[in-house]
């Protein structure tokens, strides 16, 4: 009989080559990426996660005290980690978007997109930038909890409310210049 723990390490393995960990995403997972099957893809999903943060951040004012908390390393964890995941994903996008274009042997559909399904690497890497603005959320979050001021509180909330409906809107209609402006986010 085989311990949990050891069960654990054999699931994880991948099995064509040993030591490998696998976290589900495989070469043949990232070529078929499907925005439709994909988590967090549902607007019930997103309308959730967007009334889940202001639910946050309403009840985060009423309970962090007045000095607020020291989190200056955490604060600036976060920020070294926004900017790695916005530079992976600045490189990831133009990778395939190069790709594309060379397959395509034109870069019309950046200006004019005739795919009507979100799916394969070039919207993997949207669907990715689409999953990091929830995690931009802690912004916020940090912001309450440290007590620091902001100006414009009430629009940097909207901001986190509103883009990833945006960016679900372009990869649920196969948006034109998703991609670019993706890019150009970094």
């Amino acid at each position: 009989m085989r311990d949990f723990g050891s069960t654990c390490r054999e699931d994880l393995q991948h099995p064509d080559v040993p030591g490998h960990l696998s976290l589900g995403l495989s070469m043949e997972s990232y070529s078929n990426f499907s925005w439709t099957s994909a988590p967090l893809s549902s607007s019930p999903a997103l309308a959730c996660l967007c009334a889940s943060y202001l639910c946050i951040v309403a009840l985060l004012q009423e309970f962090v005290p007045r000095e607020g908390f020291q989190l200056t390393r955490v604060a600036y964890a976060h920020n070294v980690l926004s900017c790695l995941i916005s530079a992976v994903l600045c490189v990831g996008c133009s990778v395939e978007m190069m790709r594309r274009c060379i397959a395509e042997r034109t870069a019309m559909w950046m200006f004019c997109e005739h795919l009507t399904v979100a799916k394969g690497p070039l919207f993997f890497w949207s669907y990715c930038f689409y999953v990091s603005k929830y995690y931009e959320m802690l912004d916020t979050v940090l912001s309450i909890c440290r007590r620091s001021s902001m100006p414009h509180f009430y629009f940097h909330v909207y901001h986190h409310c509103v883009v990833p409906a945006m960016v679900w809107g372009t990869l649920q209609w196969v948006s034109t210049l998703q991609h670019a402006g993706m890019v150009r986010a970094f």
